[in-house]
């Protein structure tokens, strides 16, 4: 089903149900929302219907496995360990005004209120990615801007991985293969063993600064890198480039950072109960459109996460 079907299936939300999404509607606006993003459609999505609660993550720090002598039952039993991510969604809205006159004008005539909400869609995936990755309570807890409107609501991946993680400091050079591998080095080893599963993460400078080492090599890696024929690997890690990582943090402003992680280590949290409301405001002679969504942003083990700081930009 395409995205447009999927957002005239939401724009049809029962207006008597007070705007509700229904089950149904929830699920595709959440897909379509995940579907329109580069790092949110990687992570981990939960679902849920109380707005308040815990996430289960499964530990299991121990070998489980033993010497087994014939006849002989040791009775030792190995119990995984669980302990739990706590999270408590915040409300964002987003909203636009439509008037009568571009919709009458409007060669779609009414089919046009679906088509601004289809775009509207994808702007609201964007912004979630970009409170997810950017949020900052307190950077921009004054800021008016539009920008610092969305970001103040929450403290995204990047505040929540300034403490506890595991660091590399690049010094204001630019990815390099020796940055990677301490990268990689600076991981524990039991997360090294789910090698396949890792993935670094930049902003799209930097992934471009760091094809540009690889196509100037007068290799078939080379022209590989040049060409964009494959995803660009580092020792064997897919490098993803991901354009809602700023490139204005660390000792200056021309300085970004890197993430070596698990995808499913960052989680989203989405409440259930998302509302989509048109309202005509005669004396604006326009439609309005409000849509409630809740959110919250976490990551599941911080240990298993490594930060580059002050990556600079070529």
């Amino acid at each position: 089903m395409d995205n447009q079907t999927l957002i005239s299936k939401i724009t049809t939300t029962d207006l008597d149900n007070g705007g509700l999404m229904l089950p149904e509607q929830f699920e595709r606006f959440v897909d379509l929302t995940v579907d329109q993003s580069v790092l949110l459609k990687m992570v981990r999505v939960e679902r849920r219907s109380k707005p308040k609660g815990e996430i289960d993550k499964l530990n299991i720090g121990q070998p489980v496995t033993e010497s087994a002598a014939e006849n002989t039952d040791t009775g030792n039993v190995y119990n995984p360990t669980f302990s739990k991510v706590e999270y408590a969604v915040k409300k964002v809205r987003s909203a636009f005004d439509l008037s009568t006159e571009a919709l009458s004008e409007n060669i779609e005539g009414a089919a046009f209120r679906e088509t601004l909400m289809n775009s509207f869609a994808k702007r609201i995936a964007t912004d979630l990615e970009l409170l997810a990755i950017q949020g900052d309570t307190t950077t921009y807890a004054a800021d008016g801007t539009a920008l610092g409107r969305l970001l103040k609501r929450l403290d995204g991946w990047y505040v929540q991985t300034n403490s506890g993680c595991h660091y590399v400091d690049a010094k204001g050079q630019p990815v390099s293969k020796d940055l990677f591998s301490k990268m990689i080095k600076a991981l524990p080893v039991k997360y090294r063993q789910a090698y396949g599963d890792l993935r670094f993460f930049c902003s799209p400078t930097v992934y471009q600064d760091f094809v540009d080492t690889l196509s100037d090599r007068a290799t078939a890696l080379g022209d590989t890198a040049l060409s964009g024929a494959s995803p660009v690997t580092v020792y064997g890690i897919p490098l993803v480039p991901v354009p809602m990582i700023p490139e204005t943090l660390g000792t200056d402003s021309n300085q970004t950072f890197v993430w070596l992680t698990f995808p499913k280590n960052f989680v989203m949290v989405v409440f259930r109960e998302i509302t989509v409301h048109w309202e005509f405001r005669p004396r604006k002679d326009a439609w309005e459109n409000t849509t409630y969504t809740q959110v919250d942003f976490l990551i599941e083990d911080k240990d298993a996460i490594v930060r580059a700081n002050n990556v600079g930009l070529a």
